[in-house]
């Protein structure tokens, strides 16, 4: 039996990110950037075609359920690769399925309200939950500490 496929997003994504949890992160704006440069939301979100039918056929099901298994896949193994970084209890598959479900559900938001800041919300909130896996806390991030820094000027 041949191997899944891959998600063709992630060699792109990757390719300069050596920290697996980096990695994850580097795929999800891979993907935002294709938003942004396509200045479309549909192809990229694999639930997106199911959405355009009230019952997608059999193939449109199949072709969305291997798009959200690679793309389960490639997080799965950043999530391994991440070794002892994360809490030894913790469920990487399920992590996995709800890294993909953040994303897919971002992608359908910020496609229905035409407005990528949904995706973006998205995205900061689930950086925060791994560093809470990571760290025992969020980490601020330098855009964050910037705008912090702005304020009462």
């Amino acid at each position: 039996m041949p191997p899944p496929p891959r998600d063709p997003a992630v060699d792109p994504a990757w390719r300069n990110a050596a920290d697996p949890i980096e990695r994850i992160f580097s795929l999800l704006g891979h993907y935002r950037a294709l938003i942004v440069e396509t200045g479309g939301m549909d192809e990229h979100s694999a639930g997106s075609s199911a959405l355009k039918t009230r019952e997608p056929d059999a193939r449109v099901r199949e072709l969305a359920a291997e798009r959200l298994q690679a793309r389960t896949d490639a997080i799965f193994e950043c999530l391994v690769q991440a070794g002892r970084r994360l809490p030894d209890t913790l469920d990487r598959l399920s992590l996995a399925e709800f890294v993909v479900t953040t994303m897919e559900g971002a992608l359908l938001q910020a496609r229905v309200f035409r407005d990528l800041a949904y995706f973006d919300r998205a995205v900061s909130e689930l950086r925060n939950y791994l560093e809470v896996l990571l760290y025992g806390r969020p980490i601020m991030s330098a855009p964050i500490r910037q705008t912090l820094a702005g304020i009462g000027r």
